[in-house]
């Protein structure tokens, strides 16, 4: 992996060979290794170092862009010259925004070289503890176990340049039987926090308690999400509520709603890279700072995130959201968390009269994204409870439910948050929820 210096160096070299009015060069890339393995053995390990540069250049309020795997003086002479001549067959833009200048960032530590360092016979040695498990209950263990680094850097002929380094891990287990699965998967900067052999056990239990499954109606129901079944709100509300571009041409569940209770008192959502427990970038792909923001506050929608262009539109300032441009999306947050309450799991299963317990969900779509309808299935682990315990299993359900309804019948929040979801160097910080009338609208054939 590179460090800051070589690519503050290179970085320098492309911006010194552009003739262009500006150039911006985005340098990513890292090692990065996986070990896959199924029926209760190891099946593939792969590893890479890669690197990716990709410079992009306007001439004349036109845009080029071209990328690049080579860091050879040759090879960034001819990215460089393929970005200038894409320029000549762009129209100008109208709504060009000269690229911006240097900004500083607060410090964020995100980089632990042991969990870089970690090498093939170590996730071996875990894998094996966890199918030899699997195998001595009867079960199938299938997963992943992964690890790497990466460095992020950006430079601009401006004069900006912003670089972080951060490692990421993650182990997920799905052990089934022939009627039964159980699931388990965490994902953290820091390899010593992450518990494999707990997630093992965790998986094994969920198979062997989800063996011999019955059906239930559908219907609504009171349900118990555990975390990873909460971070699929999170990611979709991302995608489609709280982005300034979606909420500026009116295709966000937000638009106009800002100031007026939307959730619960208890809902408050932020966007936060310097949460601990998240995987977060200090800066957007601008080059901007990354600001915390409140989207919603005990239910009341706040805000949402912007880049510069969308800022401009709505008079405010950028809250460092860009996605690398050019770009459909617009700004998201990539760093959502949840405001933990102070129940727990136990509490919300002891607490409930009757319903349904979920581990997490699948197959999760939009089909309303003004209303925040989502479908999809639970999976891996979906039980029954009555009179505050969990009386057995139950064959997998499909929901169809709205977000914003869903979050504005919340009983009960966990104190304890995980981080889950990891995506595009963010992710999602979440606790679990117990939710009253919950939407199943059919049942899966297993």
């Amino acid at each position: 992996m590179i460090d800051e210096n070589t690519a503050k160096r290179i970085s320098q070299k492309v911006i010194g060979l552009s003739p262009a009015d500006e150039t911006e060069v985005i340098i990513s890339g890292g090692p990065s290794s996986l070990t896959r393995f199924s029926g209760n053995a190891i099946t593939q390990n792969v590893s890479s170092d890669t690197i990716s540069l990709v410079v992009r250049v306007v001439k004349d309020q036109r845009l080029g862009k071209a990328t690049t795997n080579r860091m050879d003086d040759e090879s960034l002479r001819k990215a460089v010259d393929s970005a200038v001549a894409m320029t000549r067959f762009q129209k100008p833009m109208s709504d060009y925004m000269p690229m911006p200048d240097p900004q500083e960032y607060l410090p964020l530590h995100g980089f632990v070289p042991e969990t870089a360092a970690l090498g093939p016979e170590e996730r071996a040695r875990t894998i094996g503890k966890v199918a030899t498990a699997a195998r001595e209950a009867e079960l199938e263990a299938a997963g992943v176990f992964s690890n790497g680094a990466s460095m992020l850097s950006i430079a601009n002929s401006n004069g900006l340049f912003a670089a972080h380094q951060s490692s990421s891990c993650e182990f997920s287990v799905t052990m089934a039987s022939k009627d039964s699965s159980g699931w388990a998967e965490a994902s953290s900067k820091d390899i010593s926090a992450l518990d494999c052999q707990s997630l093992g056990h965790r998986a094994l239990v969920k198979a062997m308690e989800s063996r011999k499954p019955q059906k239930i109606e559908p219907g609504e129901y009171t349900v118990v999400l555990e975390h990873a079944a909460c971070s699929d709100f999170l990611m979709f509300l991302s995608w489609e509520a709280f982005g300034g571009l979606a909420f500026l041409e009116g295709r966000s569940c937000l638009s106009g709603k800002l100031g007026e209770k939307i959730f619960g008192d208890n809902i408050t959502i932020r966007d936060d890279a310097y949460d601990p427990l998240s995987q977060g970038l200090p800066f957007d792909f601008e080059g901007m700072p990354r600001q915390a923001v409140i989207l919603v506050e005990n239910g009341v929608a706040k805000a949402v995130v912007h880049d510069r262009a969308t800022a401009e539109k709505a008079g405010v300032q950028s809250t460092g959201h860009s996605l690398p441009r050019p770009n459909t999306v617009g700004p998201i947050p990539l760093h959502l968390e949840m405001e933990s309450g102070n129940s727990s799991l136990e509490e919300m299963i002891s607490t409930t009269d009757r319903g349904i317990l979920v581990t997490h969900f699948h197959y999760t779509n939009v089909i309303d994204p003004m209303k925040m309808v989502l479908t999809g299935m639970t999976r891996d682990g979906t039980f029954l409870i009555e009179r505050g315990e969990i009386v057995g299993p139950v064959v997998n359900l499909r929901f169809t439910e709205s977000i914003l309804k869903a979050l504005n019948q919340v009983e009960l929040i966990s104190e304890d948050r995980v981080f889950a979801s990891p995506f595009f160097g963010g992710g999602t910080v979440v606790p679990a929820m117990k939710i009253q009338r919950f939407n199943f609208s059919s049942v899966t054939e297993f």
